[in-house]
């Protein structure tokens, strides 16, 4: 039988114009979810507070991300992105607006919620429009491009971010962010998304509850090592993924007392070191073993080990910073490295049937340690403010328990599961 050729792949107006917006508005959201944790560190000058204002804003996320796959399949995508983006921008303007005459601390820590749960909803209109969009031959592409501008913002965000909130200050950042969202909401009403209607059945609440529900029942009767690998990656996040988050702009700003636009180009190196991690796991992950994807986590704990140690040395504070350039890069591409070698691997061995829900609850667990991990992170280094390399070398520590944990659990794959996974990489 004759092949059939593949057709041709359509990234036309619409899907450009998707595109753009997706731009416009990551590049604003970027910026203000760098500009306002920091600015939330300068104003109180206690990481305990920072902690407890980062831990809140993820919580949203959790929920959310649950909810918006549901949206994405029952309401027009177009009008999700559009309502979201307008909303956002509104929500904005008003808070620069009252930014200095309301308590700012819940001011904040409100938007920062709110921003986090609007992002959560939007990304699945995004990603659920693509294939309406491009077609059957143009997924791929389309997927790799909406990517890329992720990836671009997560890289330039928070470095021309720190340059401008140092140059300009929050107010002008604020409106600098909600022009970004107006501007992308005044575009997307021009998209054309096809829609069809779905008759009225379950509420989004009840979905989402028989979703989880089914899934975790899958993960621990069907598919345990799914949720042994949920929990590992949940106490990744809960020791060393919110370390990260929390150390950085109190090592940066507070002990060694430099500007924002430092902060953001270290956390552009973090993105960017995520970034090589995902390019070479595209090209190299087929020669990946799942059963020692624990190597991945302990090259990483080396790195955090490296940097706690070079903060216990008595260097000059440019030459701290230049190790911690370094030893971001390092730790974040091994990280990313093993996070996508452990959820293709959870990918691969997934009913097809049951891989939407199963990938969201898988999300939503891994993600629930977040909150807690910079709530702790926050509070340890206002007790011991100067004792930050001390704090690194302890997670390393743990993260080399996580290792042999992930060790134990992972020789246990079968030869028939890693072959599915060899096989997902041979479809890619």
């Amino acid at each position: 039988m004759e092949q059939k050729k593949p057709g041709r792949i359509r990234l036309g107006r619409d899907f450009a114009m998707v595109l753009i917006g997706q731009i416009i508005s990551m590049f604003g959201s970027a910026v203000i979810r760098f500009a306002l944790p920091v600015y939330i560190l300068e104003l109180t000058d206690s990481s305990g507070v920072f902690g407890v204002v980062s831990s809140l804003s993820v919580i949203p996320t959790i929920v959310f991300s649950l909810v918006g796959g549901v949206l994405a399949d029952r309401v027009n995508k177009r009008n999700i992105m559009v309502g979201l983006d307008f909303f956002t921008a509104l929500l904005i303007f008003v808070l620069s607006l009252v930014f200095h005459v309301a308590p700012q601390v819940p001011l904040i820590c409100i938007t920062l919620m709110a921003l986090s749960g609007i992002a959560a909803t939007y990304e699945p209109a995004v990603l659920a429009s693509i294939p309406l969009l491009v077609g059957e031959d143009g997924i791929m592409t389309g997927n790799a491009l909406v990517n890329q501008v992720h990836m671009l913002a997560s890289i330039l965000g928070p470095a021309i971010g720190g340059i401008l909130y140092a140059a300009l200050g929050i107010r002008s950042l604020l409106w600098i962010g909600g022009g970004c969202f107006f501007a992308s909401a005044v575009m997307e009403i021009f998209i054309r998304i096809p829609f069809t209607r779905r008759k009225a059945g379950k509420s989004v609440f009840h979905i989402v509850r028989d979703d989880m529900h089914e899934s975790l029942h899958y993960m621990l009767h069907e598919q345990r090592i799914l949720f042994q690998g949920s929990a590992l990656l949940a106490l990744f996040n809960l020791f060393l993924a919110s370390l990260i988050v929390i150390s950085l702009p109190v090592i940066v700003t507070q002990n060694w007392g430099l500007d924002e636009s430092k902060l953001g180009y270290v956390q552009a190196v973090l993105a960017f070191g995520g970034i090589t991690g995902g390019v070479i796991s595209t090209f190299f992950g087929r020669h990946f073993s799942i059963r020692k994807s624990h190597l991945l986590l302990a090259v990483c704990s080396c790195f955090v080990a490296l940097e706690g140690a070079a903060l216990l040395l008595p260097l000059s504070v440019s030459t701290e910073y230049a190790i911690l350039m370094v030893m971001c890069f390092l730790a974040m591409l091994f990280a990313t490295m093993f996070n996508i070698e452990m959820m293709s691997f959870a990918q691969s061995i997934t009913d097809k049937n049951l891989l939407g829900k199963v990938m969201a609850t898988v999300s939503a667990l891994v993600s629930c340690m977040s909150p807690l991990g910079q709530l702790m992170y926050g509070f340890i280094f206002q007790i011991t403010p100067r004792l930050h390399g001390a704090v690194f070398l302890a997670v390393a520590g743990i993260a080399w328990l996580l290792c042999a944990f992930a060790r134990r659990f992972l020789s246990g794959v079968k030869d028939e599961e890693l072959a599915k996974k060899d096989a997902s990489y041979a479809v890619k």
